[in-house]
């Protein structure tokens, strides 16, 4: 390469003028003084600050523009970063890392950890505030619709005789009483194809099942996972993870532009959603806290865990086996527990 060519970069272009669509053939001259542009009808300069170059984009051409609105376009865009070099114009700090594969792969190393730390740390304590701040009356309405939706289909009025539905919840109440500083609650009974299950609801109902009610060695099983659900009803666990989904949600949609499902999913997602696992955790310890203040053992909530197991486990059938490996639940799939037998190991070294 000649003196002569490294003090200049000539590069192809096409030229509008701003006033039509036609474009015109054109060579644009770059020196360390300006750019002249060759035409068929002659030569003329370009000051060299008298003009906007658009920022890298892949292999898509550049841009060039006036002011006056003519603009040149430039196809061979590593010949125009040359002679934009010999202008002493610098591409911004964002085009150059836009160039660099260190530069990218930094970026998106980036925006990866800044969404997995807003996923890990930012997402549960919005929603922790959120739900603290959310008025009584959400919480109402989403567990109405909660129960209604349950009502609709998959739950049916409990084949529990009343007076034993009467003696539970004066136990629980025994065991519980609202006034001693814990959460309001109360007890709701129901039927279900579900098996042994048991939810709580944002508005403070625990729902239990007949079948968790009859697989339970005695009325301190039953209790045990009533104080699990409360501590679930304490730390607003259900709106808490109904907002988390609906942000994920939300962000997701707005990202594939689809936002046509958000709302009218809320309820299904309170049910789908499941609790995470470290709520379930929290809840556990809840539990046990409860239990020993009350004198009773930690044990009667490890020893319902074990129930529920054997029993999911039994109606699984032949496809047992498939079961175990999937074994996350706790009182039954409206759930994605933590392993059970991790729970109950942690429930019983809670000593």
């Amino acid at each position: 390469m000649s003196a002569s060519e490294a003090s200049t970069v000539t590069v192809s272009a096409r030229h509008f003028d701003g006033r039509s669509a036609r474009a015109h053939r054109v060579c644009l001259r770059f020196s360390a003084t300006g750019v002249v542009v060759e035409s068929e009808a002659g030569e003329w300069r370009l000051p060299a600050g008298e003009f906007s170059v658009s920022e890298v984009l892949g292999a898509t051409p550049r841009s060039l523009t006036l002011a006056d609105g003519q603009s040149f376009e430039v196809s061979d865009v590593a010949a125009l970063a040359r002679g934009l070099r010999l202008l002493g114009r610098r591409e911004a700090a964002v085009t150059r890392w836009q160039q660099s594969w260190r530069g990218v792969g930094a970026a998106l190393a980036a925006t990866v950890l800044l969404v997995l730390v807003a996923y890990q740390w930012g997402l549960p304590a919005l929603s922790r505030g959120l739900a603290a701040a959310a008025p009584a009356a959400v919480s109402e309405h989403l567990a109405q619709q909660t129960l209604a939706f349950l009502d609709r289909g998959m739950t049916r009025p409990s084949r529990l005789p009343e007076a034993r539905q009467a003696a539970l919840r004066a136990k629980a109440q025994q065991w519980f009483p609202p006034a001693a500083g814990g959460p309001a609650w109360q007890l709701q009974f129901r039927a279900s194809a579900l098996g042994p299950n048991a939810l709580a609801l944002p508005n403070g109902e625990i729902v239990l099942f007949d079948a968790l009610v009859e697989l339970a060695e005695g009325d301190e099983q039953v209790l045990a996972v009533v104080a699990h659900e409360l501590g679930h009803v304490a730390a607003r666990h259900g709106l808490r993870q109904l907002i988390q989904s609906s942000l994920v949600g939300f962000i997701a949609g707005a990202y594939l532009g689809d936002l046509s499902s958000l709302v009218s999913g809320l309820a299904a997602a309170l049910l789908e959603a499941g609790y995470s696992r470290d709520f379930e955790r929290e809840a556990d310890a809840y539990a046990v806290a409860r239990l020993r203040a009350l004198g009773q053992p930690p044990q009667l909530l490890a020893g319902m865990l074990q129930r529920l197991e054997a029993a999911h486990a039994a109606a699984a059938g032949e496809a047992a086996e498939e079961a175990a490996s999937d074994r996350q639940t706790g009182w039954g799939g409206l759930a994605s527990h933590p392993e059970t037998a991790e729970r109950i190991a942690r429930i019983l070294a809670d000593r």
